[in-house]
C-alpha cells in the first residue's frame, strides 16, 4: 500500500512541476504585399511593395527579442523606408532607431514584448531592376534558460514589362506615320505640275 501511494504522489508532483513550467512561444511570419494590402509574389517593375515580418508573441512575456534579415537580392530598389508598429498595425513610427541596416542584414531590436504583444516592420520601396529577392528573416528570444531561433523567409520575382505592351507600342508608333506618307504623295505630283508649266512656259518665250 505505502509502495501505491508513494508512486502516487510521486506522479502528482510530476504533473505539478510540469504544469508549473510555462515556456515563451513567440512566432514570426513574413510574406510581401502590395499597395492593396494584398499579399505577393511577383511585381512588375516600378511597383511599390512592402515587404512585412510580424512576431506574435504568446501569453508568456519576453525581456527581448530581436530580428535580424538577411538580405539575398538582385533587384533594384528605390525609395526605401521602414516602418514598425508595436500595437498590431494600429500606430505606425517611420524611420526607427531600433532598426539598422549594415551590409545585407537588417537588424530589428525589437526588445520587451507583453503577452499576446504583435510587433511589426514593413519595409517600403519601388522596384526598378527585374530579378530575385529572397529576404530570411530570424527571431532570436531567451525561454527560461534556452536561446530559441526561429526563421521565417519570403520571396519576391520582379519582373520586366511585357514584351507584349512593346509591341503595341511599336505598332502604334508605325500607325501615326501612315497618314504622313500619304499626304507627302499629292505634294509630289504638285511639284511635278509646277515643273512642267515652268518649262512650257520658258518654251514659249523662246519661241
Amino acid at each position: 500500500m505505502k509502495k501505491y501511494l508513494f508512486a502516487a504522489v510521486f506522479l502528482v508532483l510530476v504533473v505539478v512541476s510540469l504544469t508549473g513550467t510555462v515556456s515563451a512561444d513567440a512566432t514570426i511570419d513574413t510574406y510581401y504585399i502590395d499597395e492593396n494590402g494584398d499579399e505577393i509574389t511577383t511585381a512588375p517593375v516600378g511597383s511599390n511593395v512592402e515587404y512585412m515580418a510580424e512576431v506574435q508573441n504568446d501569453e508568456t512575456a519576453l525581456d527581448d527579442a530581436t530580428v535580424e534579415v538577411d538580405v539575398n537580392s538582385n533587384v533594384g530598389m528605390e525609395n526605401i523606408e521602414y516602418f514598425t508598429s508595436m500595437d498590431g498595425g494600429i500606430t505606425w513610427q517611420d524611420n526607427p532607431l531600433n532598426v539598422n541596416r549594415v551590409g545585407n542584414t537588417i537588424t530589428w531590436d525589437i526588445g520587451p514584448l507583453n503577452a499576446n504583444q504583435l510587433a511589426m516592420l514593413n519595409i517600403h520601396g519601388t522596384v526598378t531592376q527585374p530579378g530575385v529577392e529572397v529576404l530570411t528573416a530570424t527571431l532570436e528570444y531567451v525561454s527560461g534558460q534556452e536561446l530559441i531561433e526561429l526563421t521565417s523567409v519570403a520571396t519576391l520575382t520582379v519582373t520586366a514589362p511585357s514584351s507584349a505592351s512593346n509591341g503595341a507600342t511599336s505598332a502604334q508608333s508605325t500607325e501615326k506615320t501612315v497618314p504622313m506618307q500619304k499626304t507627302g504623295t499629292p505634294l509630289a505630283f504638285l511639284a511635278l505640275a509646277i515643273g512642267l508649266i515652268s518649262a512650257g512656259l520658258a518654251y514659249s518665250r523662246k519661241q
